[in-house]
């Protein structure tokens, strides 16, 4: 037995509050427990585990060492541009950006002490 909803997220690796939405929509059966706030949900749910998908996966693809040369040689270009360069949106570009820069900064820290 789950005592939360919670506890039966981590195991499917979703958020609890989609989990109260999925016994809500009846797709997982869980009844409350004490005042209202707990949802207990049966071992035998588990078995629902495998067919319960995060409704948008998601898709990460890791920057090639030649993606990070070009980003780092090109810090002065625009994000836009840098991303139809890479054929990357313009938020991952921006996002990138600032974790190199972050990491050079920190390196910097680091080396000088």
């Amino acid at each position: 037995m789950f005592d939360s909803a919670s506890e039966y997220a981590r195991e499917a690796g979703l958020d609890p509050r989609t989990i109260r939405n999925y016994i809500q929509q009846g797709k997982i059966k869980g009844h409350r427990k004490g005042k209202g706030t707990y949802w207990r949900i049966d071992e035998k749910e588990k078995k629902h585990i495998p067919n319960i998908q995060p409704p948008y996966p998601k898709h990460y693809k890791h920057y090639t060492k030649a993606e990070i040369y070009i980003i780092e040689s090109n810090m002065d270009k625009s994000n836009r541009t840098l991303a139809r360069m890479l054929h990357r949106s313009k938020n991952s570009v921006k996002i990138k950006k600032c974790r190199l820069r972050r990491e050079q900064h920190e390196g910097k820290n680091y080396n000088e002490t």
